[in-house]
């Protein structure tokens, strides 16, 4: 059982240690993502501060993976609900970080209320106009 961040990041190492299509161009992809890129820990952090701006109850993470960013969420008492259609590992989830296999299309109309996040998902799988939610933070907008 994943208990926290640290742990989180650890195991997507883990499940990400023999994938072939880690390396890009030379570069560890999971350990790029993990430090500096668009899966980093600062962009994350970047995204609840902005989050806590609206008080919510809960936010909705579009394109969620494994949750692994869930813990940031719930240490600030924010439930954390990811939504994703990824199935190759295990998804995070405790009382507060819930997880929803699913295409974000299926379920959209439950979160029409809610503060809906989304580091890649939205704007590139999913058009912004799309997106049925209170509020709609993403990447280009922290």
């Amino acid at each position: 059982m994943i208990r926290n961040l640290k742990e989180s990041l650890k195991y997507l190492e883990e499940i990400n240690k023999n994938n072939p299509n880690r390396y890009v161009n030379g570069i560890d992809m999971v350990e790029y993502n993990s430090t500096e890129g668009w899966l980093s820990k600062e962009w994350y952090e970047k995204i609840l501060k902005e989050v806590k701006k609206y008080n919510p109850k809960r936010v909705i993470d579009i394109g969620s993976n494994i949750n692994l960013f869930g813990f940031l969420f719930e240490n600030e008492g924010i439930e954390y609900i990811g939504i994703d259609k990824y199935k190759d590992a295990e998804p995070i989830q405790t009382e507060k970080i819930k997880y929803i296999h699913s295409d974000y299309y299926d379920v959209k109309d439950k979160f029409e209320n809610d503060i809906c996040i989304s580091c890649l998902c939205v704007g590139y799988l999913i058009p912004r106009k799309d997106v049925k939610c209170k509020k709609l933070i993403t990447n280009e907008d922290v």
